[in-house]
């Protein structure tokens, strides 16, 4: 089945404006989330991302001769609590593929670093055979089986065992997203690279009354393609940062960029934990 996905994913073209360079990461201190992170931005750069999707490293796969694409798991149903009766609960389908149907831009973490991925829409492959439930590593499975109850109120450890047997049984499906590569908006990438690193240094300016060390080295994603898998055997990639500035200048200059405006109305936050298998690209 890994197979016959990745030969659908080798089937699809390839964006013309994938980045040719090694991708860096957004430099967001700790402990702030990359949503908290996307909340602080302004102007015509928070306008285009007011519907992105998030994606992590533990439940996706990239296919090995398209990189740029890939697929990941998510519950095909979920369960959840009777607001009225908390001891009633309820399987429901999920949306899976949600807003993606149409261009998404999407933020991809790996060992705890984000990354600006591109601009990707969704569509659905073979779902998980229970041959597939039964090799995947423990800490996958125990996220798919916690993302299925995540509404369930009053979960004990015989729940999960019990929906963990489920799967294993085949009765819950794991259903598998491809995620198609069909553009790369640098200038995005440009703005947020830069007001990551304008948002660190304002935000250890404030705890620490000084200016803050910028990195000169750290983990990339990418070098010939977008999620080229050798990135992940050079540890030490410079930060490729835009031009030094203020967080007005670079707000300013967003105002000329082509980041695709979308409607302040669409749904955000389509970012439950959607983990992904084992990062290639970043």
């Amino acid at each position: 089945m890994v197979a016959a996905r990745n030969a659908v994913l080798a089937d699809l073209p390839l964006p013309q404006d994938a980045t040719e360079e090694t991708l860096s990461p957004l430099s967001i201190p700790s402990p702030l989330t990359i949503q908290e992170f996307i909340s602080t931005l302004s102007g015509p750069l928070r306008t285009s991302l007011n519907q992105y999707r998030l994606f992590y490293a533990i439940t996706t796969m990239w296919c090995p001769e398209r990189e740029e694409h890939g697929y990941f798991y998510t519950p095909a149903f979920k369960c959840s609590t009777n607001p009225r009766v908390a001891t009633a609960h309820r399987w429901s389908p999920v949306d899976i593929i949600g807003r993606m149907n149409k261009p998404t831009e999407c933020f991809f973490n790996k060992d705890g670093t984000w990354y600006y991925a591109g601009v990707y829409t969704a569509f659905r492959l073979a779902d998980l055979t229970t041959k597939e439930w039964a090799a995947l590593p423990t800490e996958v499975t125990q996220l798919i089986v916690k993302e299925t109850i995540v509404a369930r109120k009053n979960t004990s450890p015989q729940n999960i065992y019990e929906v963990s047997q489920l799967y294993a049984a085949g009765a819950l499906k794991v259903a598998c997203v491809a995620l198609q590569c069909i553009g790369f908006n640098n200038a995005m990438y440009r703005a947020l690279l830069e007001q990551a690193r304008v948002f660190t240094q304002s935000k250890w300016a404030a705890a620490t009354g000084k200016v803050s060390p910028v990195p000169t080295s750290v983990p990339g994603l990418g070098s010939g393609s977008v999620w080229n898998v050798n990135a992940n055997l050079a540890p030490g990639i410079p930060v490729q940062g835009g031009a030094a500035g203020g967080q007005g200048d670079v707000v300013t200059g967003m105002a000329t960029m082509n980041l695709g405006r979308r409607s302040q109305n669409e749904n955000r936050n389509e970012n439950m934990l959607t983990p992904i298998g084992e990062g290639r690209k970043r």
